[in-house]
């Protein structure tokens, strides 16, 4: 038990001194190691066209110029990201050095890796839905193997959130998905559905509920946060924000200040959403890391609105709201 109360400790203890010692750099980090992905879901673009991703030894030296640049914070994701083998030692590299260390996943290769992810501080796992909407999406045994991920990554005492896009069958069975949340005893996260690639233009519109639906699904989910149900993860403030889709509204960002996304190849881009990412390295050349990216990044300074439930929270809490910080003390 006291090992496990210090490991905590220090996941606090840690970045928060990198956050003091910190200046120019970004503080959270979205890192796409791949685009490959073992599922084949129709609203997702990543795994139709995957781009070039970073060798083992030069995504090492992105996290290395990470810890020198005293970033604080990093998700990790894809694609799949447990489909690169070097996962393990991008992980250790940056936990080692203080930084908290999020995996978006999955889940399907969780159980025959948790070793390596043990230094993690959030495990996050993909829901589609109640079990049959999540097999329908992903395929045959895919709850299945989230269940097990969950039951894996709370064996290794790392913490577990569960992400949910707001699609149009989500929206109709929402009091389901809060059931599979009862079932699985996590919180989830809530995002309305965009397209991030064309080539998921189709699966993205035939999953894109109407207006009306959204907003009422929205609006169960404020309900509930009001009334404090451990089962909601977005602060009040963001799903007031989110209320508003489609109609998006314009909000002062710090992307490329205090947040930015590497992409698979080595860019590094403002936000997720990949807007202004440094042009790619010529061919058979890699780029010239972390540091040269950032330095090169287009500042987004404004933006016409995003529906990305991170850079929302990000955004609040650097603008000091209460609510958003205290979604984003979740990270650690």
């Amino acid at each position: 038990m006291l090992s496990v109360i210090k490991r905590r400790n220090l996941r606090v203890i840690k970045p928060a001194l990198r956050w003091a010692r910190s200046r120019s750099a970004p503080w959270f980090v979205t890192w796409a190691l791949t685009e490959r992905c073992n599922y084949t879901c129709d609203h997702c673009g990543c795994w139709r066209v995957p781009g070039d991703e970073l060798p083992p030894d030069v995504a090492l030296q992105y996290a290395r110029e990470m810890v020198e640049a005293g970033v604080v914070a990093v998700n990790l994701c894809g694609g799949e990201v447990l489909l690169r083998p070097d996962l393990g030692d991008v992980i250790r590299t940056l936990a080692d050095a203080g930084i908290v260390v999020r995996v978006t996943t999955n889940g399907s290769m969780v159980p025959r890796r948790i070793a390596e992810l043990r230094p993690l501080s959030c495990l996050k796992l993909s829901l589609d839905g109640p079990p049959d909407l999540h097999d329908a999406v992903r395929g045959e045994g895919a709850y299945e193997a989230l269940v097990a991920a969950v039951d894996a990554a709370r064996g290794a005492d790392i913490p577990v959130m569960i992400n949910t896009v707001l699609t149009a069958v989500v929206c109709d069975r929402l009091e389901e998905v809060f059931a599979t949340l009862d079932t699985l005893e996590a919180t989830g996260t809530f995002n309305p559905i965009e397209l991030r690639h064309d080539e998921a233009s189709d699966g993205v519109d035939a999953a894109t509920p109407t207006p009306a639906a959204m907003q009422a699904a929205v609006g169960a989910l404020i309900e509930r946060a009001e009334r404090d149900d451990p089962r909601v993860g977005n602060s009040l403030g963001t799903l007031r924000y989110l209320r508003t889709w489609p109609a998006i509204e314009a909000v002062d960002c710090r992307a490329g200040q205090r947040f930015c996304r590497v992409l698979s190849d080595g860019r590094v881009a403002a936000c997720d959403r990949s807007y202004a990412p440094t042009p790619p390295p010529p061919p058979g050349l890699v780029p010239t890391g972390f540091h040269a990216g950032v330095a090169a990044l287009r500042r987004a300074g404004s933006c016409e609105g995003c529906w990305r439930n991170n850079t929302i929270e990000v955004n609040r809490a650097l603008s000091g709201s209460l609510g958003a910080v205290d979604s984003l003390v979740s990270w650690f």
